[in-house]
């Protein structure tokens, strides 16, 4: 899990890792790389989401940890379960 998690409301989240390792990813590629049941076919794999129904400015307004190693995002747009 990772010990702090930057990037409410930015284009960017910075998500630090107890090893010291940051990670940092872009808002709308993580939204776009959501597994969940409405963003990806639970049969065939296939995603759901289409990239262009998700735009350039969405941001993250809400994060939580989830379980042992979940992270839950609720977005400014394009809801999903996740």
């Amino acid at each position: 899990m990772p010990t702090e998690i930057i990037g409410l409301l930015r284009a960017r989240l910075t998500f630090k890792w107890p090893d010291g390792c940051e990670t940092v990813i872009g808002a709308r590629e993580l939204r776009l790389r959501c597994h969940c049941a409405q963003c990806v076919d639970e049969h065939t794999g296939m995603p759901l989401l289409e990239a262009n129904r998700v735009g350039q400015n969405i941001r993250a307004k809400n994060i939580r940890l989830v379980g042992q190693y979940g992270i839950a995002i609720d977005w400014t747009e394009s809801p999903c379960a996740n």
